[in-house]
C-alpha cells in the first residue's frame, strides 16, 4: 500500500514538474483557449494564444506562425491585458486567430514556443526566455449526410448576386451569353467558398471562366468573396432555358441551413442571317433573271452564250453559297470556340501556375495555384490536401520549404507538380470531346 501511493506522489511529481517545464517558469506562463471543442467542416474556431509575466516585457514578444495541420489559419490581432491571479497581477499579450478545418479529422492545435525578453521577479533587467503551451485537440464534425461537400458552405450571412452580360431573352445561333455568379461570404475566407458546378444544357455548350476571389480582413472582422463566371455558345435553334441554381450554406450561430435560389432563365435561340444566305442569293438570282429577260427581249443577245454564263453565275453562286455555309462559316465558329475554351481551361491555367513559380512571386503563386485547382474538378479544398492525395513526399517537402521560408529550387518544383497533374488525369476514365484533344493532349 505504501509502495503504491509512493508510486502515485512520483506520477504527480513528475506530471507537475513538466507541467511547470512546458507551460510555466516561475513567473512566466502562457496558454492557449478555444472558443469551441467541436466544429464542422469550414466553421471558425477561435484560438487565443497567451503568454503572460508577474513582471514587465522589456521587448516586443516573439511568437513562430500558427499552423494547424487540416485547416486554415488567419492572424486577426493583439491585445495587451493585466489580470490577477490568486492575487499576484500579471501583464500579458494575446494573439487571436480564426481557424478553419477544411478535413473532417480531429484538429490539434500544436505547442508553440513562444520567445520573450523579461526580468525575473526582483530583477530590473530582461533577459531572453522562452515559454511553451500544451496542445489543444478540436474535434471535426463531418458535413450533413443529405448536403453535397461541393455545397458546402459555413458562414454567418451570404450574399449572393447573378448577372448575365446582356439582359436579352433572344439570341442566334452562334451568340455567346457569359454569365457570372458572386458569393459574399461573412466570417470565413475565400479557400472555404466552393466553386460553382455548371449544369449542362442541351443545344449549348458551357465553358467555365476565370474566378476571382479574395478575402477582406479588419482587426475584428472577415469575410471571403469568389466570383465564378461561364460561358454558353448557344449552338441550335429554338427555346433553351438555363435551369435554377440553387446555393445552400450553414449557418453555426443559429445550427441552420440556408438556400437561395438563383431564377432558371429562358431564351429564344434564332436562326444565324448569317447561316440564312442562300435566301439573299435566291433573290439576287431573281433579279439578275429579271434582268436577263429584259435585255433579251431588248437586245436579243446570243442564246447560247446567255446560257452558258447564267450556267456559270449559278455554279459560283452555289459554290459560295457551300463555302460560307459548310466551311467558312463552322471554321470561325470552331476556331472561335476552340480558343475561348483553350483561354479558359486547365491547361491554360496550370501553364500560368508554373509561369507564377518560375517568377518567384509569392502572392501571384498562390492566386495561380487555386485557379488552376478550381479547374481540376477535384474534391480536395486546399493546396496543400491536394498534395497529399496525388503528390510525392519530394514536393511536399519542397512546398513546405517554399511556405515557410519561400525558398526552394523553382525547376524541381515545376517537375514535380507536373508529375502530380499526370497523376491526376491518369485516373480518370471519362469521354474526351473532341475540342479537348486540342486542349488537353
Amino acid at each position: 500500500m505504501v509502495r503504491s501511493i509512493s508510486v502515485l506522489y512520483f506520477i504527480l511529481l513528475t506530471s507537475l514538474l513538466a507541467t511547470i517545464e512546458g507551460v510555466a517558469q516561475g513567473h512566466l506562463f502562457a496558454d492557449v483557449k478555444v472558443n469551441k471543442r467541436s466544429a464542422y467542416v469550414g466553421e471558425p474556431i477561435e484560438v487565443v494564444v497567451g503568454v503572460y509575466t508577474s513582471t514587465w516585457f522589456t521587448k516586443g514578444v516573439d511568437l513562430q506562425n500558427l499552423k494547424v495541420d487540416g485547416a486554415f489559419s488567419v492572424y486577426f490581432r493583439s491585445v495587451s491585458i493585466t489580470q490577477n491571479i490568486k492575487g499576484k497581477n500579471y501583464a500579458g499579450v494575446q494573439f487571436i486567430y480564426n481557424v478553419f478545418p477544411y478535413e473532417d479529422v480531429p484538429l490539434e492545435i500544436p505547442s508553440l514556443t513562444i520567445k520573450v525578453e523579461t526580468p525575473d521577479e526582483g530583477d530590473y533587467k530582461g533577459k531572453p526566455q522562452e515559454v511553451k503551451t500544451r496542445p489543444v485537440s478540436v474535434s471535426v464534425k463531418s458535413i450533413p449526410k443529405d448536403i453535397e461537400f461541393s455545397d458546402w458552405l459555413v458562414t454567418s450571412s451570404l450574399n449572393v448576386g447573378d448577372r448575365w452580360s446582356k439582359n436579352v431573352q433572344k439570341v442566334k445561333v452562334g451568340d455567346v451569353l457569359e454569365r457570372s455568379i458572386s458569393r459574399t461570404a461573412q466570417g470565413t475566407i475565400y479557400q472555404m467558398i466552393p466553386e460553382v458546378e455548371w449544369d449542362s444544357v442541351a443545344g449549348v455548350s458551357i465553358y467555365p471562366g476565370r474566378a476571382d476571389f479574395d478575402t477582406k480582413k479588419t482587426s475584428v472582422d472577415i469575410r471571403g468573396m469568389r466570383t465564378d463566371r461561364c460561358s454558353y455558345l448557344f449552338e441550335k435553334e429554338g427555346t433553351v432555358t438555363i435551369p435554377e441554381k440553387v446555393v445552400y450554406w450553414w449557418n453555426p450561430s443559429h445550427q441552420r441551413l440556408y438556400k437561395r435560389t438563383l431564377k432558371a432563365r429562358t431564351f429564344e435561340v434564332e436562326p444565324n442571317p448569317n447561316l440564312g444566305m442562300i435566301a439573299s442569293l435566291r433573290d439576287s438570282l431573281a433579279i439578275e433573271n429579271e434582268q436577263t429577260e429584259i435585255e433579251i427581249e431588248e437586245q436579243k443577245p446570243d442564246y447560247k452564250s446567255m446560257a452558258k454564263n447564267g450556267i456559270l453565275y449559278l455554279i459560283g453562286f452555289v459554290l459560295i453559297v457551300i463555302l460560307f455555309k459548310w466551311v467558312l462559316i463552322p471554321c470561325v465558329k470552331w476556331m472561335r470556340a476552340k480558343h475561348h475554351a483553350y483561354e479558359n481551361s486547365e491547361k491554360k491555367a496550370f501553364e500560368e501556375f508554373l509561369k507564377a513559380i518560375k517568377s518567384g512571386q509569392r502572392e501571384d503563386i498562390w492566386n495561380k495555384a487555386y485557379v488552376w485547382k478550381s479547374k481540376l474538378g477535384v474534391a480536395e479544398t486546399s493546396i496543400d490536401s491536394l498534395i497529399h492525395e496525388y503528390g510525392s513526399d519530394n514536393l511536399l517537402r519542397l512546398f513546405r520549404n517554399f511556405e515557410s521560408e519561400n525558398s526552394g529550387s523553382s525547376e524541381a518544383m515545376i517537375v514535380e507538380w507536373k508529375l502530380l497533374r499526370k497523376k491526376i488525369f491518369e485516373g480518370r476514365k471519362k469521354p474526351v470531346k473532341k475540342i479537348d484533344l486540342w486542349i488537353n493532349p
